[in-house]
């Protein structure tokens, strides 16, 4: 296993120490396991569109109007 050496702010490992503490898991098992959903999950991959990122989200909904998109009636009172 390689190491690798990073800098957090005050925040960010504040945030990671407390998880560490919360789930019994080591420091380092929580920053592997991030770096590894972010590398899966295509982070920073350029050309992503706004679809991927929700991807699994899709279809998850049920019983809402099928016509939600273009029917100007749900924009009544929009914004006012």
């Amino acid at each position: 296993m390689k190491t690798l050496s990073l800098r957090l702010t005050d925040d960010m490992y504040r945030r990671l120490a407390e998880e560490s503490r919360k789930t019994g898991a080591s420091k380092s098992s929580i920053v592997r396991k991030a770096i590894e959903a972010a590398i899966s999950n295509g982070f920073g991959e350029e050309g992503s569109s706004a679809f991927d990122l929700v991807a699994d989200l899709c279809g998850s909904l049920k019983d809402g109007p099928v016509d939600l998109s273009y029917n100007p009636k749900y924009m009544e009172g929009y914004g006012k």
